[in-house]
């Protein structure tokens, strides 16, 4: 839920930046949040769903659905637990649409749990004993509204997916961004043009405009370029979408070119070399020329540490092995200045139902603690989440010293956990 949380809120920042490039301004209307549905479905009885949905449902239909009847001629069979997938997929909407949430959008494979869904919702609304939520949605503006989307497809007809085994992922930890570049360079002339007006906020005018260059001479692919750049940018943001637009050109420019190399981006000013707060590369250090981080330029968000590097250990030195910082002094220093948080669970406890993180990700702020105090924080014994600022965030993976050491793995302090760089004795 941390690593979608921190994606989702990237993704909406950075398509937010590239809509004003295009002339739209953001809304009110455009807020978003992340719901886990373990928050209901924890704590909500089995005999609340049988009698305010189970009781309407009939299995007639349910049978005859085509993924139903499909898996029942073919002697496959269905397991329970799929059979009330749908009924699942309802009650979440339900959930969510006492809350303000009228619309659902799904790719067409999903046409007909959306379809149940709002048959569903109507049904749960006009019939639920409970008072509050009774309402028989006689205005059309109030019912529940369902919208599927194409799904995306090769030139030959297959969609793409983990199943199918060609998924494209908009984590750069999943799918680099000049993975991701190359992906839509490689798209087939007969789409390209399909693409650039599903994936990008181009003009009609304009795509127009690409593929008429772009039918003058295929072999350049301009259209291709056009799509990738834009999509890059759409995920995430301008300087990553120029810094691998530059890499693709300079490893695959011609060898007969002789053009001037592209200039490499410019750094920001490491300031006083002399400063003790030189060495520190997070402003919350106090270091004013230390870089800013933001949707486009966040780090990756994994890490991987052995316990021994996280268990009994100060939060300066965890969020050094970490990598959010450079030196354990200056995370002490970011900790005095009250710039590092941690993921916790405020009046949580672990053996309640539903126990975890609530799902807005509240953080705590790190203080002066023994190193015993590290430990109350991390969730089921292996998931610990550190935060500087706004985009700096780190979901440490913890793992036994030997799983570190089989995966061949390093992290700053493993040296001296392993005995290596440590002085040898005089003989």
């Amino acid at each position: 839920m941390a690593s979608m949380h921190m994606q989702l809120k990237k993704l909406g920042a950075s398509i937010e930046r590239y809509g004003e490039k295009h002339g739209y301004k953001r809304q009110m209307i455009w807020r978003r949040t992340l719901t886990n549905n373990n928050v209901w479905w924890n704590k909500t009885p089995l005999l609340e769903v049988l009698r305010d949905l189970g009781a309407y449902i009939r299995i007639g239909p349910m049978l005859g659905r085509d993924t139903v009847k499909n898996r029942m001629e073919r002697g496959d069979g269905m397991s329970f637990a799929e059979f009330t997938y749908p009924l699942m997929q309802a009650w979440d909407w339900w959930m969510l649409f006492k809350n303000g949430c009228q619309v659902q959008v799904g790719g067409s494979d999903q046409y007909g749990n959306i379809l149940f869904g709002v048959g569903a919702v109507k049904t749960i609304s006009k019939n639920t004993v409970l008072q509050e939520d009774n309402n028989p949605l006689s205005d059309d503006l109030d019912k529940p509204i369902g919208f599927t989307t194409p799904l995306l497809t090769t030139s030959s007809g297959e969609k793409f997916g983990k199943s199918a085994g060609n998924a494209i992922w908009l984590d750069k930890d999943m799918t680099s961004t000049f993975e991701l570049y190359q992906f839509f360079v490689r798209t087939p002339d007969d789409a390209v043009e399909r693409y650039l007006k599903m994936f990008t906020f181009l003009p009609i005018p304009e795509i127009s405009k690409i593929m008429e260059e772009q039918n003058q001479d295929p072999s350049r692919r301009v259209a291709q370029h056009a799509l990738a750049y834009e999509f890059v940018e759409l995920i995430h943001g301008k300087d990553e979408a120029d810094a691998v637009s530059m890499q693709h050109r300079q490893l695959f420019r011609p060898r007969t070119s002789t053009a001037e190399p592209t200039p490499p981006p410019r750094t920001a000013s490491p300031g006083n070399p002399k400063s003790s707060l030189s060495g520190f590369v997070n402003p919350q250090s106090g270091n004013p020329h230390a870089p800013q981080t933001n949707f486009a330029n966040m780090p990756s968000a994994r890490v991987t540490l052995p316990k021994s590097l996280v268990y009994d250990k100060t939060f300066s030195k965890v969020l050094w092995s970490a990598g959010l910082v450079a030196s354990k002094s200056e995370g002490q220093r970011i900790i005095n200045n009250n710039g590092a948080y941690v993921g916790s669970r405020p009046g949580v406890k672990k053996n309640e139902p539903g126990g975890g993180m609530p799902d807005d990700l509240t953080f705590t702020p790190i203080k002066t603690w023994n190193a015993s105090k590290t430990q109350e924080f991390i969730i089921d014994g292996d998931l610990l989440i550190l935060k500087l600022g706004k985009w700096k965030m780190k979901l440490v993976s913890i793992v036994s010293d030997e799983k570190f050491k089989e995966l061949g793995l390093t992290a700053p302090g493993w040296d001296e956990v392993v005995g290596k760089g440590k002085e040898e004795p005089s003989p």
